[in-house]
């Protein structure tokens, strides 16, 4: 089974708090086998880059923390409890070329019901070494021309005459449009592309297509949202990520003709207030009316500090429902200097909450660990970024009409 990094598609059990029999060691439960993966080496090796991690420990049910094995390119462990944990520590370095140092600490707390097969790749940070290049022809007055290129949700402004966008080495579609302009929707053409055969790409916008624009409708209890829409490929590329101005309830996306069988267009609303953020989706295989609703939001208290032997973060969670099957929190904690970043931060899934004996959670003490550096410590004299956010999802898969919630808390502290 695998798990996600994030742990977004954890089990969909219904949630629930307290003392369970069942979970922990148990004798008659077989030893299995954890393995959490670090490096992406195919991707590395194509596209090069340098890799940060400082360790990777596991956690036994309530056991201490344990270096892991690295074994075969993995890290792994041998466990006979249902409730685990797993850590990676990516050291300090340098961020992007500049004089801050970053460094971060990633837990995740899960089960073996949820996936004994981890990944993590936060640590490494990949080169592209390649471009995307092209031109654009027949193109209307005004507006302003994009590139998206489907690696995350966010599109270039380029130039009509010519670009050129950085891209790692494996194939992927790239969309070119028109924002605005005459006429006043945008023009869209969709071409796939392989970087490490660099042929120009022509944009000839005499044979564009014309995006389609649907309604969202809302109740009106939700207040003032942002609509978001991108086209969800089977390569998890997130393609023309379009949002409307505030208040404008309705989408734009590409055109049926335009999308591929595997093809999800994710249409989302987000709801911003002092210290939360709430953000419901659905998945469409067709363009079409889109109905959504933000799920009650979770009581969230800012977390306490324990300071010894160095900060960390307790954070107290509101188990309550969702209007969806919960599926994970994440809880985080940032500090910032001048010159320094360090964020540690918990994937707690469903399950391995459902078998926690309280609604609390502490970030791990892992100074004891071999490869712990003093630069992973939460910085002592200076503020105290943190979030908590609750997913929820009505699948484990992606798939037609497939529903989610993400609702974020978030606040300072100042030491």
């Amino acid at each position: 089974m695998k798990l996600s990094a994030i742990l977004c598609c954890a089990s969909l059990a219904s949630f629930g708090c307290g003392d369970d029999a069942s979970i922990g060691e148990l004798p008659d439960l077989s030893k299995v086998e954890i393995t959490m993966q670090v490096v992406p080496k195919a991707e590395l090796d194509a596209n090069g880059g340098t890799a940060y991690v400082a360790f990777v420990a596991y956690q036994e049910g309530e056991e201490p923390w344990r270096p892991m094995a690295k074994i075969e390119g993995l890290y792994r462990a041998t466990i006979q409890s249902e409730r685990f944990g797993v850590a990676v520590g990516c050291a300090p370095h340098p961020f992007a070329g500049t004089e801050i140092s970053v460094a971060a600490v990633r837990v995740h707390q899960a089960t073996v019901e949820d996936g004994t097969d981890l990944s993590d790749f936060s640590c490494v940070e990949l080169l592209k070494p390649h471009a995307i290049t092209g031109t654009a022809i027949s193109l209307p007055s005004g507006g302003t021309f994009l590139i998206g290129t489907g690696e995350g949700s966010s599109n270039a402004i380029v130039r009509a005459d010519g670009f050129s966008i950085p891209t790692y080495a494996s194939l992927l579609d790239v969309i070119g449009y028109y924002n605005g302009g005459t006429p006043a929707s945008s023009l869209v053409l969709r071409i796939a592309a392989d970087p490490k055969q660099p042929t120009p790409l022509l944009f000839d916008f005499s044979r564009g297509l014309t995006p389609v624009t649907f309604p969202v409708t809302t109740p009106a209890a939700s207040g003032p949202v942002l609509v978001s829409a991108h086209v969800r490929t089977s390569s998890n590329q997130r393609l023309l990520h379009l949002w409307s101005g505030a208040g404008e309830l309705s989408y734009s996306t590409l055109p049926r003709g335009a999308l591929r069988p595997s093809d999800l267009i994710r249409v989302g609303i987000t709801a911003t207030s002092r210290g939360r953020t709430q953000e419901s989706f659905v998945y469409l295989a067709e363009p079409g009316p889109a109905q959504l609703a933000l799920a009650p939001m979770f009581n969230a208290a800012a977390p306490t500090v324990a300071r010894d032997p160095s900060p960390r973060a307790r954070f107290t969670l509101d188990l309550s429902a969702s209007d969806l099957p919960l599926t994970s929190y994440r809880v985080s904690a940032t500090t910032r200097s001048t010159q320094q970043v360090v964020a540690q931060s918990a994937s707690l899934s469903e399950a391995w909450l459902r078998g926690a004996s309280a609604s609390a959670y502490e970030l791990p003490d892992l100074s004891a660990i071999p490869g712990w550096d003093a630069g992973l410590s939460l910085l002592a004299d200076a503020p105290l970024r943190w979030e908590i956010t609750r997913f929820a999802r009505s699948s484990t898969t992606y798939e037609f009409n497939l529903r989610e919630h993400v609702d974020t808390a978030f606040g300072e502290l100042t030491n």
